[in-house]
């Protein structure tokens, strides 16, 4: 299960990054309006935080994890946080095809020489 997780968790991860990575590259592709620049940077630095605050919750899990795992003080605790690991990963792999799907789609708006805000 665990193994589920940390796969899908960091897959999802990557995403983020590569999303912030494309919108950030808008920049040095497009010549703006500077509040549209502004704008794109914002939402470029949204995507790297949220990025940056999965891995920090997936380490803060597998923390947990090891601890339960090693301690061995109630089952029902370790199924617990199985099935919670089991729920976010389904929604790390839902999130990882949606924002996957707008990474292709925001580099074919790239390919056509549309500029992602403006």
């Amino acid at each position: 299960m665990f193994v589920l997780f940390r796969f899908s968790v960091n897959t999802a991860a990557a995403v983020i990054f590569l999303a912030g990575l494309i919108t950030l590259s808008d920049l040095f592709l497009n010549q703006n309006q500077p509040s549209y620049q502004i704008l794109t940077v914002a939402i470029a630095a949204i995507f790297f935080a949220i990025g940056f605050s999965v891995l920090f919750f997936y380490r803060n899990f597998r923390n947990i994890y090891n601890d339960i795992k090693r301690r061995k003080q109630d089952e029902t605790v370790y199924v617990s946080l199985q099935r919670i690991m089991f729920f976010l990963s389904l929604m790390a792999v839902i999130a990882t095809l949606a924002l996957g799907a707008l990474c292709m789609a925001l580099i074919e708006r790239m390919a056509g020489g549309t500029a992602l805000l403006g």
